[in-house]
């Protein structure tokens, strides 16, 4: 049985998950549960008590940084953050005796019997492998023979970024190296739609994912902390995460820590994140709202009686057709949506516009994009 090391390497970005990854790391999007993205990757390999885990990101990760360190401080996941992402994994290519290096990129939605897996790569053969599923979705590269990878990737003499990297090289290796099919689910995450697809069927079914999503290393939650449904609220095949306060009417919907439900408002069908305050009456349907950048205030940013996610869910965005599309609404980080706005379906508030930009308006119409003024923008 074959030793190996284990590289996380962390993907940076995601154009198509918009405002979900402007500040973010897809790595570290959020899923239901609390958890990340890359703790799909990192919890298992820590309940499995795995001693060789380095996840390696870039050096303008400072948060990704520190949610590692937090969520993984026993030691034995070690964190590398890198200027030159070629530089990096070149070393990482080195022969170092007879170890192998197991490789994955943490960029989907991975659900996998990793038990089995690390049974099924200790076992196997020395050579250079391939692991993909059924469906021929690559998921990860086991190497053995490093000394002829740096011929393989092809370094070049200019520093790439961590995303490329990882494509070229797996470009590169794809071509010789032997598959090993494994079965196991990976679900890409490239759009807002397959993002909100993901959420609403994590929490459709979540018994089947709970295993995973909750594999990571937990932390504790104070009394007064706990999720609270008050009279006359109620809640209804959704999942409620700590801290969260509901007293109005949320249904097949996730909402993440630290979010408001005010009286008469309700919550369908959709994806609130951390730190929202839906104000009293206003209803939010069939939407992805992103988290805001701070607590909220003692008012709502999703203004009272305001109307989000109605109307026909046929069409797309028009400036984003390819990302938002399906009849699902985007809005972006730290956003005020007016008192009694309302906002038809694949329509997208970008993070950070301004409250004058609804100014003269009371409706958004089905497929527009709200026109932010663009700030500069903030690493991670």
């Amino acid at each position: 049985m074959r030793k190996f090391s284990v590289v996380v390497w962390v993907r940076k970005h995601e154009p198509g998950l918009l405002s979900i990854t402007e500040r973010t790391p897809k790595s570290l999007v959020p899923l239901v549960g609390g958890g990340r993205i890359i703790d799909l990757y990192l919890g298992p390999l820590y309940r499995l008590g795995m001693k060789s885990v380095t996840v390696v990101m870039d050096e303008e990760m400072p948060r990704a940084r520190e949610y590692v360190l937090h969520r993984y401080s026993t030691g034995r996941i070690r964190v590398q953050c890198v200027p030159d992402a070629s530089a990096a994994l070149s070393g990482l290519l080195k022969p170092r005796r007879n170890d192998s290096l197991l490789l994955i990129p943490a960029g989907d939605v991975l659900f996998a019997d990793w038990t089995r897996l690390m049974s099924i790569l200790s076992d196997r053969s020395s050579g250079n492998y391939e692991i993909v599923t059924k469906r021929k979705e690559p998921f990860g590269i086991l190497l053995s023979g490093r000394e002829t990878l740096a011929e393989w990737f092809g370094v070049r003499a200019e520093s790439l970024g961590m995303d490329d990297v990882w494509d070229e090289f797996v470009l590169n290796i794809a071509q010789k190296a032997k598959p090993i099919v494994f079965e196991a689910s990976l679900f890409g995450m490239r759009t807002v739609f397959d993002y909100y697809r993901m959420g609403m069927d994590m929490n459709k079914n979540l018994a089947r994912y709970a295993g995973a999503l909750l594999s990571a290393p937990a932390e504790d939650v104070e009394e007064e902390d706990a999720a609270a449904v008050l009279a006359p609220g109620f809640v209804k095949n959704s999942y409620i995460s700590s801290s969260c306060t509901v007293e109005g009417y949320v249904s097949g919907s996730v909402l993440f820590p630290h979010v408001r439900v005010g009286e008469d408002a309700k919550v369908i069908d959709s994806i609130v994140m951390s730190n929202n305050y839906i104000g009293e009456g206003a209803i939010v349907q069939n939407t992805v709202i992103c988290e805001n950048g701070a607590l909220p205030k003692v008012t709502p940013n999703i203004g009272v009686g305001s109307r989000i996610g109605e109307d026909d869910q046929s069409g797309a965005n028009g400036r984003y057709p390819q990302f938002i599309h399906g009849g699902i609404t985007l809005v972006g980080r730290s956003v005020e949506i007016p008192k009694g706005m309302r906002i038809a379906r694949n329509c997208y508030i970008p993070s950070e516009t301004d409250r004058s930009l609804f100014k003269g308006k009371d409706r958004i119409k089905a497929g527009d994009t709200v026109e932010a003024v663009h700030k500069i923008a903030v690493p991670e």
